[in-house]
């Protein structure tokens, strides 16, 4: 394991999102009911400074293309700045937040009965009105924020959690294949096929250096589909185009395998990835797992999970949701 120091923080691998402190965090999917008696799903982040200094923090909510709801919406709500005390936790609704929204910004984060996208915090070295993707966004190399996100719904019995995704500042002189998340040169932790394929060669004492496949091989993902319990699977892929060049589109078309408890496949075909935050649902039978293969690359930041529901007829009391991270081999 490589470890740099950066920021008065140490560093795990950069290259891919291990959780540690950070710079930047993402919430890769909220989803929030709009009649919360009907649909009470909600989506509630944590976010805690660990470090002993004030930190300044810039947050987006974006929709499922990937467009910045701050255009949208000028007066904030929905993009802002909060401050955050040295250990101090911030915690809030996604539902409540929007709710609070201009009608056009709550029409852009719409599909169907829910508000749906992804949300950005940056720690930054001052509050800003500028997007992230803002040539002169005042990114801070600070790594001081941790984060975890409550997906729940509460009348219903049950709720779940997945820890934010992570990006590190990188240290000066940091090769180019692992950094410039949002935007060619920033200092934000890249996590694309370049940079999770320059960080298993570094873990074998290589180099950083361009995928060769110029993919990722495969997201391995959990699905728990067992009919007598009701259960369902949400596999979620969170893909971001680096420099924001491309909204309202994504990877593009990748294979997938289905496979059972033994090893089976049940399912192949193909699925088109067409946004940064892609939903596939899967119903039926067949507990296992989900392969998607040679996923299109192309300067996309990558990172999935699956969500996994159980709600057994008559016994509302049985009712529970399991998340679970996927296995990316790049």
């Amino acid at each position: 394991m490589l470890f740099f120091t950066y920021a008065e923080r140490s560093h795990a691998m950069l290259g891919f999102p291990d959780h540690v402190q950070a710079a930047t965090l993402i919430i890769p999917f909220f989803e929030a009911g709009i009649d919360s008696v009907a649909f009470p799903q909600d989506t509630l982040p944590v976010i805690t400074n660990v470090c002993s200094s004030t930190v300044v923090v810039h947050y987006e909510t974006w929709d499922v293309g990937g467009d910045y709801t701050s255009a949208a919406n000028p007066d904030g709500s929905t993009w802002g700045n909060f401050t955050l005390a040295g250990k101090e936790t911030k915690t809030f609704s996604m539902r409540a937040l929007i709710n609070g929204a201009i009608p056009a910004t709550k029409t852009q984060l719409t599909e169907g009965n829910f508000y749906r996208g992804f949300v950005t915090f940056d720690v930054v070295t001052a509050s800003t009105a500028m997007p992230p993707l803002h040539a002169s966004y005042p990114f801070s190399n600070v790594n001081c924020l941790t984060g975890q996100i409550y997906y729940t719904r509460l009348s219903q019995g049950s709720s779940n959690g997945l820890p934010m995704v992570p990006l590190e500042a990188t240290p000066g002189g940091t090769n180019s294949f692992l950094h410039g998340f949002y935007q060619n040169g920033d200092d934000r932790e890249e996590i694309d096929e370049d940079a999770r394929y320059s960080a298993e060669q570094m873990t074998k004492g290589g180099s950083p250096g361009a995928n060769p496949h110029n993919a990722i091989l495969r997201i391995q993902s959990r699905l728990y589909l067992e009919p007598v319990n009701n259960a369902t699977s949400r596999v979620i892929v969170f893909a971001f185009k680096s420099g924001g060049s491309c909204t309202d589109c994504g990877p593009g078309v990748v294979s997938y395998d289905s496979y059972d408890g033994t090893g089976t496949i049940v399912w192949s075909g193909t699925y088109a990835l067409n946004r940064y935050v892609n939903i596939i649902d899967f119903s039926g039978s067949g507990s296992g797992w989900l392969n998607l293969l040679d996923l299109p690359a192309d300067d996309w930041g990558i990172y999935a999970f699956s969500l996994n529901s159980a709600s057994p007829p008559g016994h509302p009391e049985l009712t529970w949701d399991a998340i679970f991270e996927s296995f990316i081999l790049p």
